[in-house]
């Protein structure tokens, strides 16, 4: 009897392989069979998975989405409030960026060594949802008088992407170990001080519930 092959988890297995060589010695550097050696498979059969790098960094990047997307519901489920919504959706953001460190250096090294703009093209799609999907919790605060009414949701969602971005390129640049726990803690330290309604920031302070 034929062994039934699981073509989604050899995929998988084959793209996590890449990711580490392509890390390792650079996306311009790395040939398709570096890949295969590194998957611990023929080059033919490489290609039966994958036509070429960018199909593999494009596989890697929407499983790292997919899990992202995921992951942010799953922490802003038991959120109280929008506020605690939004510090909780960030807190998320950071650590899974931390975590999945080598996907986001390679889909930069990419875009860096091509034009990729497929790539491109999903990744401003992802952020424009992100900023949606953000600046959407920021109007349900300032409608409830949980949030300061005297921001614009969509600029404060576009700073709040920035900060996420620069957190991962700096790590990457720097390759110093970043405190993702942390950076979640001086970050909602900061925006709670920012965007909460007075009374809001008046009742965290005397130690309450913010919402």
């Amino acid at each position: 009897m034929p062994k039934i092959v699981d073509k989604k988890a050899k995929a998988d297995r084959i793209a996590e392989a890449a990711i580490r060589a392509l890390r390792k010695n650079g996306y311009a550097k790395t040939r398709m069979a570096d890949i295969a050696e590194a998957a611990g498979i023929g080059k033919g059969t490489l290609y039966e998975y994958f036509a070429d790098k960018p199909a593999i960094v494009r596989h890697c990047f929407t499983a790292y989405f997919e899990t992202f997307a995921r992951g942010m519901n799953d922490a802003m489920e038991s959120a109280p409030c929008p506020a605690d919504k939004l510090f909780a959706l960030l807190s998320f953001a950071l650590a899974h960026a931390l975590e999945w460190e080598d996907h986001c250096a390679v889909v930069i090294d990419q875009m860096s060594c091509e034009r990729a703009e497929e790539e491109r093209a999903f990744l401003t799609g992802v952020y424009d949802g992100m900023k949606a999907l953000i600046a959407d919790i920021l109007s349900q605060g300032q409608e409830d008088g949980s949030l300061d009414p005297g921001f614009s949701p969509e600029t404060m969602a576009a700073l709040f992407v920035s900060l996420y971005d620069g957190v991962i390129l700096q790590r990457l640049l720097q390759e110093k170990p970043l405190d993702a726990a942390g950076l979640s803690s001086a970050l909602s330290r900061l925006l709670r001080q920012g965007i909460l309604a007075e009374k809001q920031d008046a009742k965290q302070k005397k130690g309450g519930a913010p919402c």
